[in-house]
Parts: C-alpha cells; sequence; structure tokens
C-alpha cells in the first residue's frame, strides 16, 4: 500500500505495457530498464542493472516520474543516440 502523503507523481500508476505504449518504446526494453536482466556473454552470464527504480516492483508499476525518467532516457538513446554506458 502506498503512503497517502507521497506526492501523487510518485505513485505506482502504469503498468509496463501502457508505459512502453506511450513512450513508443519496446516493453522488453522498459523492463530491463526496470528490472536489469541477465544475458549470456562469452564467458558466462553478464547482468545489466536496472537504470529506473519502479514505484512499485509486484505487480510491476511505474509513476509518473518512472514514465518521464523512461521518456528522458528513450530519448537520448534513440533521438541522441547516446551509449547506455554514458548515461
Amino acid at each position: 500500500m502506498t503512503n497517502p502523503k507521497t506526492d501523487i507523481r510518485e505513485r505506482p500508476a502504469y503498468g509496463l505495457a501502457e508505459a512502453a505504449r506511450y513512450i513508443r518504446l519496446a516493453p522488453a526494453t522498459l523492463r530491463s530498464w526496470l528490472l536489469g536482466r541477465a544475458y549470456p556473454k562469452a564467458k558466462g552470464i553478464a547482468t545489466f542493472q536496472p537504470l529506473i527504480k519502479p514505484a512499485l516492483k509486484q505487480p510491476l508499476q511505474i509513476s509518473f516520474y518512472n514514465l518521464i525518467e523512461a521518456h528522458v532516457l528513450q530519448s537520448l538513446r534513440i533521438d541522441h543516440q547516446v551509449a547506455i554506458k554514458e548515461v
């Protein structure tokens, strides 16, 4: 349960698919940015660390501020071609 005193912009408000649609991003990419993921490398498994802390992990929901963070990150990656390592 969220704290009623929490700023409304910080409260869980959007599901993964809805948020991804709003910012025109693949849901799998947004999920990786929110939760991180493991991926194979030549010498085993590596981990991509989350870039955005979601408002709620179970069930996964993001806040308005999270949506803005994801939108800015998407813009940096796609429109300005900034590598994740540089973010």
